[in-house]
């Protein structure tokens, strides 16, 4: 999926410009994938107000859906920032494949059972947020610059630890 062609189909829909209209300084903060397969899969995404300081998230599947003005958990090192397209250099297919490609190069044990990302602003700039749910009951985590498609991180968390 081309998140341009995602955006821009949210944007032409009843249920964004009803939100614009009552939320004019509302902006993408971010776009979350749950991988169901390449041509299966969901996407969420998150419009914040900072007026408001809540988001609105926006569910695009056969139709849209939205969920409105939801509390955020504040972080006070952080800020949301605007989410520019632009600066989103890969589609979906892309990331899943230099993902695993790290996956299975720097965690080659580990089997994933489910795979989601979000592309969100952090303090390491605009990235995709890759997790692994593995069978180890671990999570791998890389991160991985949307404008360079650099890896920038990576690495492995076990869920539960043997008593």
């Amino acid at each position: 999926m081309q998140f341009q062609k995602l955006v821009n189909r949210l944007k032409r829909s009843p249920e964004y410009k009803n939100y614009h209209s009552s939320h004019p300084k509302g902006f993408l903060a971010h776009i979350f994938v749950q991988n169901e397969g390449i041509n299966n899969s969901m996407y969420q995404l998150g419009y914040y107000d900072p007026a408001s300081l809540r988001m609105t998230t926006f569910i695009i599947g056969d139709d849209i859906q939205s969920i409105n003005d939801q509390e955020i958990l504040a972080d006070p090192e952080t800020q949301i920032t605007p989410l520019l397209i632009k600066d989103v250099k890969a589609d979906q297919e892309e990331i899943y494949t230099k993902a695993e490609e790290i996956r299975e190069k720097m965690y080659p044990q580990s089997v994933p059972i489910k795979q989601f990302f979000i592309i969100q602003n952090s303090l390491l700039g605009p990235i995709f947020n890759i997790t692994y749910l593995t069978q180890r009951f671990s999570t791998i985590n890389i991160k991985i610059s949307t404008t360079d498609l650099n890896v920038l991180k990576h690495n492995e968390q076990e869920l539960m630890k043997q008593i």
